[in-house]
């Protein structure tokens, strides 16, 4: 028995050829053959060819329906300049369990330098408030927006998208359920070689991905090339959920989050002159990153590359690998934030005396713990800058010969034993509660001295003091007298004129 292919009869039920109904020959308008078919309720399969579409196209209320195509760049739909930028969006799910798989869409854009005058297409697809949602490996380039989860969007399944926008890539909002996003590639694919769109592309506005409320964001990898990644309440809610791998690649890729809880397994950021932040942790938030990798091969000073603002910010970075060049500000953390950094390595490339340190605590809490900072090229400054006592912990990193300011009278936080650090003058060295402030000078020709000690309520909190002068031969001889005596330290019973060393440990 043979068989014979027909192109026109189909079983009842059957998938529709599109090719059947439509001309895709990408001039001819086949919007209302995609939508007659779509009616149906029926699957439609998308022959390699291209479609040309100037109206939204509608999926039916049928579960489970889908359009599938031959592979992403070769089953195309064309937008261009005829289609109706009035419409909601191009593509639109219309039940649950629905469908797109294996399309690309491809938008027509005039070549220009200014965002204003592109083409602001709407949505290319939009599911609202429809669960179980597929769209996977599909491309869409040059549009304005991409894909729009929004309502109960939950259980849906977003896979092997390659994306280009000029605004925002995918949103996600309202999702009562987990929302899964792998293999995501956020990249201008069709015109890196136009100019005047790269500089729009590039101009640190786009979105490659926003996300809302959602009950359990399942990540796996996503890649965004000068595009941010954004958290927080759209207007139903906050994120939680975790991202196995997120790269920022390009100078305005960034991460923004002022709400949710997110944990990223691992990520990098690279590229760029240094002229505004990687990461900015915002308002009632947490964001945890096992492990990061930076480089910042500019100099710019920024505000801070890392940024940690607002009550209840909390960001925790361990692993963390920086390469950096400049006086370029790290790290800050400040109004009331929170700012954890576990086993970090900074690595200064160049030989920079440094203005400002990489690490700053303006207000808010610093701990951190296990990290050192390699100078390849020499250079000289501050590492850690703390602002304003408070509970910080500041303990067992290698400081590399860089130094650790911290206010003179530190009664709450932990600032050691650092390792690394310069040898110290007059000032403090600490060690965990307990707090030791060093002072040196010369004794009076009567082998006396007086010294303000500038630290509140000394007499209450003294633990320990020692006092020694050098001899003739430079030996350490202690001094038979060294007391507090309301602001001052008094010294008696030293050489005539010997330096003097004074330790004195308090709490």
């Amino acid at each position: 028995m043979s068989l014979v292919k027909s192109r026109n009869r189909m079983t009842a039920g059957a998938p529709i050829n599109i090719v059947d109904l439509a001309a895709c020959d990408g001039t001819t308008d086949d919007t209302a053959a995609w939508n007659a078919a779509l009616a149906t309720g029926r699957d439609i399969f998308f022959p390699a060819g291209r479609s040309r579409i100037t109206d939204k196209i509608s999926y039916s209320a049928i579960w489970g329906q889908r359009i599938i195509g031959d592979g992403n760049y070769t089953s195309i739909f064309v937008i261009d300049s005829g289609f109706n930028l009035a419409a909601t969006c191009v593509i639109e799910i219309g039940g649950t369990g629905q469908q797109l798989v294996g399309i690309g869409v491809s938008c027509a854009q005039t070549s220009t330098a200014v965002r204003a005058n592109l083409r602001q297409y709407p949505w290319i697809v939009r599911s609202n408030a429809h669960p179980s949602t597929t769209i996977r490996d599909v491309w869409i380039n040059a549009s304005w927006n991409g894909i729009l989860l929004e309502g109960n969007c939950g259980q849906s399944m977003l896979d092997h998208l390659r994306i280009g926008g000029f605004n925002i890539d995918i949103y996600i909002d309202g999702a009562l359920d987990t929302v899964r996003l792998d293999h995501y590639h956020s990249w201008p694919f069709d015109f890196p070689g136009d100019a005047a769109l790269m500089s729009v592309y590039e101009d640190g506005t786009r979105v490659a991905l926003t996300v809302g409320r959602c009950d359990d964001l399942c990540a796996g990898s996503i890649l965004s090339y000068h595009g941010k990644v954004q958290f927080g309440d759209l207007g139903s809610g906050v994120p939680f959920g975790n991202i196995v791998r997120l790269g920022l690649d390009g100078k305005t890729a960034r991460v923004e989050m002022s709400g949710g809880r997110i944990t990223l397994a691992s990520a990098y950021g690279s590229g760029g002159d240094l002229v505004d932040y990687k990461i900015q942790v915002s308002g009632n938030s947490a964001l945890t990153i096992a492990a990061l990798w930076t480089l910042v091969i500019g100099p710019t000073t920024p505000n801070s590359w890392v940024s940690v603002i607002g009550a209840q910010a909390h960001l925790t970075i361990g692993e963390w690998w920086c390469e950096f060049i400049g006086d370029a500000r790290l790290c800050t953390v400040d109004t009331s934030g929170y700012l954890t950094i576990l086993g970090g390595t900074f690595v200064q490339l160049d030989a920079t005396a440094r203005t400002q340190p990489v690490v700053h605590q303006i207000s808010g809490r610093l701990a951190m713990t296990g990290c050192r900072l390699v100078a390849l090229g020499g250079g000289s400054g501050n590492f850690v800058f703390i602002t304003v006592d408070d509970k910080h912990v500041v303990t067992g990193n290698d400081f590399g010969g860089f130094g650790l300011a911290a206010p003179g009278d530190n009664t709450l936080g932990c600032y050691g034993p650092n390792t690394g650090l310069p040898a110290a003058a007059a000032g403090a060295i600490d060690y965990g509660y307990v707090k030791r402030r060093h002072f040196t000078g010369s004794l009076s020709g009567g082998g006396a001295a007086t010294i303000a000690h500038a630290v509140t309520n000394l007499h209450t909190r003294m633990v320990d003091i020692i006092a020694v002068y050098l001899g003739a031969s430079s030996e350490r001889i202690p001094m038979t007298v060294a007391s507090v005596d309301g602001t001052n330290i008094v010294l008696s019973g030293g050489g005539a004129a010997a330096v003097y060393h004074v330790w004195v440990s308090h709490g």
